[in-house]
């Protein structure tokens, strides 16, 4: 395991997770408890989070318990819960249609903090949340790049673009969220090996196979 922590805001992990060094549920009603993933997302994403090498430590904040779904206020309290216990980069691949001041206030709280965020946002369409705040970097699926591929689509939606499938030969696409725990498995291996958060996105950019938006065919 390498030395940084990076936090999940998603479904939660299986029982028994490689790396995994804390949890905790998020409820809709302020309450909280340690809980096992019934959805399957998070664990596919705490996988891929994991890809390079041994993989960082893993805070799990879930957010979706039954359906994937959740509220502004609940990821919110999951971010400071993150920032606070450690967590030098947060995956979040969570969309909400709207903007909401106590999640800008906690990606503002996670960047004052030094985090890096890491969101899901959709290639094309209505911007999401908390991705569309500056404090993150946007992250689509590109269905030009490998399953070790990134692009700079420097978009109005998202920064990089991603192999948007759990495994390179999948029929089934996570999209932008599977693209998000990607960037985010490639910026832990990155300050693992010392590199500065500051120089981060800068790095990024020189690692990308396509640059500009995914052209889709007529």
């Amino acid at each position: 395991m390498s030395g940084i922590l990076v936090g999940v805001v998603d479904s939660g992990v299986s029982a028994g997770f490689p790396g995994l060094v804390a949890s905790r549920r998020f409820d809709a009603d302020g309450g909280a408890q340690d809980v096992d993933d019934r959805i399957g997302h998070g664990t596919d994403i705490a996988r891929l989070l994991r890809e390079h090498g041994d993989g960082p430590g893993l805070l799990v904040a879930q957010v979706f318990a039954h359906t994937q779904r959740c509220s502004p206020a609940q990821v919110a309290a999951a971010l400071d819960w993150l920032v606070d216990n450690g967590a030098a980069l947060v995956n979040l691949s969570v969309g909400l249609r709207q903007a909401d001041a106590d999640l800008r206030h906690a990606c503002e709280r996670a960047e004052a903090a030094g985090v890096l965020l890491v969101a899901s946002a959709p290639a094309r369409g209505a911007p999401v949340y908390p991705a569309a705040y500056a404090q993150c970097i946007a992250v689509s699926g590109d269905a030009r790049c490998a399953d070790q591929e990134i692009s700079w689509l420097d978009s109005a939606n998202a920064d990089f673009g991603a192999h948007p499938f759990l495994v390179p030969d999948a029929s089934h696409s996570g999209g932008a969220s599977y693209a998000a725990a990607r960037v985010s498995g490639r910026i832990a291996h990155l300050l693992a090996a010392g590199a500065p958060g500051t120089a981060i996105g800068a790095t990024l950019r020189g690692q990308c196979r396509y640059h500009g938006p995914e052209r889709r065919r007529a």
